[in-house]
């Protein structure tokens, strides 16, 4: 019976499980086709082809793996690559921005309970802006 995944996948997995993180090859394919991992390299030696993940892509998964588990939005986890200096695709990292933005401003021109349409309370305020660390939750909006 055929393997699922590439040995490369797989492989890539098991570097990610070394850098403390646990992963499954259904995963990073996952966030192979959202263009969140790097994509591999693919040679043709002659029979079939070989597939190398490029270095520091395991660090990318296991990076990727922790902003999941705390609770990032799969469309976020593209702004937090990019912030912190991950190489992705441009049209991934627009995507992302633009449904970020998206988000926010829906969240910032619901009404308020009073009627107010500038002020929004603190817990949706966190959730819009306090994901992108280095952003203080506190800075976006009055009324603290």
């Amino acid at each position: 019976m055929a393997e699922r995944y590439s040995r490369a996948v797989r492989g890539l997995a098991a570097a990610a499980t070394r850098c403390g993180i646990q992963v499954s090859p259904r995963e990073i394919e996952r966030w192979r086709q959202r263009q969140l991992v790097p994509q591999p390299e693919r040679t043709y030696p002659g029979h079939g082809s070989l597939a190398i993940y490029p270095d520091g892509a395991a660090k990318q998964v296991a990076e990727v793996a922790k902003l999941l588990d705390s609770g990032w939005k799969l469309d976020d986890v593209a702004v937090g690559l990019f912030v912190r200096g991950y190489d992705l695709d441009e049209e991934t990292v627009k995507l992302a921005f633009k449904a970020h933005a998206e988000r926010a401003r829906r969240l910032l021109t619901r009404r308020a309970p009073d009627g107010d349409t500038l002020t929004v309370p603190r817990p949706r305020r966190r959730r819009c802006f306090g994901r992108f660390g280095g952003i203080r939750a506190s800075r976006c909006g009055a009324g603290d």
